[in-house]
């Protein structure tokens, strides 16, 4: 359910793989983990309504984040009430410190970072009501602090290279050429 897109399908966000799930199995599996994972393809994706008000410090492009967090969590909502008992939902690591955004330089990592912290609050925020709703089945994962502490000391991990990218693109959607 995690996977957002496909060759040949073109951009797809959370809540269309959410519903792909829903007509094609009769409940989900009690046992099964679940990762309620959604990016870029629902910045692009409308069908939520933003549930934070203005004011809170989002950039101006807070309605693209503020679907997305609402698409991720209404789906995960979904999900659980269709019998999924683990879902565990990671938040974005720091688009800041991709390869690309170090190319582009300070004032583009400031924005690509702010813009995560946007992505993540929103998340968060609309996550609360359904963290409420089933206790117990849905487990948050703070992707960006456990990135930002591996690339703190990437050595230590046995990474390398942390600033140039490992992949070319320009296939369809931003997707790996080699």
């Amino acid at each position: 359910w995690g996977w957002a897109g496909g060759r040949g399908r073109g951009a797809r966000g959370c809540t269309v793989e959410e519903n792909g799930v829903r007509t094609s199995h009769a409940s989900a599996g009690p046992t099964s983990v679940y990762v309620g994972l959604g990016r870029g393809n629902d910045f692009v994706t409308p069908g939520a309504t933003p549930i934070l008000p203005a004011g809170m410090g989002l950039p101006p492009t807070s309605q693209p984040i503020c679907t997305a967090g609402t698409n991720i969590a209404n789906s995960v909502a979904v999900l659980a009430a269709f019998g999924a008992q683990h879902i565990l939902v990671p938040n974005l690591s720091d688009l800041g410190k991709t390869a690309s955004a170090v190319a582009a330089g300070p004032a583009y990592q400031a924005g690509a970072t702010a813009l995560t912290i946007g992505f993540n609050n929103a998340l968060g925020a609309a996550l609360a009501g359904v963290y409420t709703l089933f206790p117990g089945s849905v487990m948050p994962f703070d992707t960006f602090s456990l990135c930002n502490q591996i690339l703190a000391d990437a050595w230590s991990y046995g990474v390398c290279g942390t600033t140039q990218s490992c992949l070319t693109g320009g296939g369809a959607h931003g997707a790996a050429t080699s």
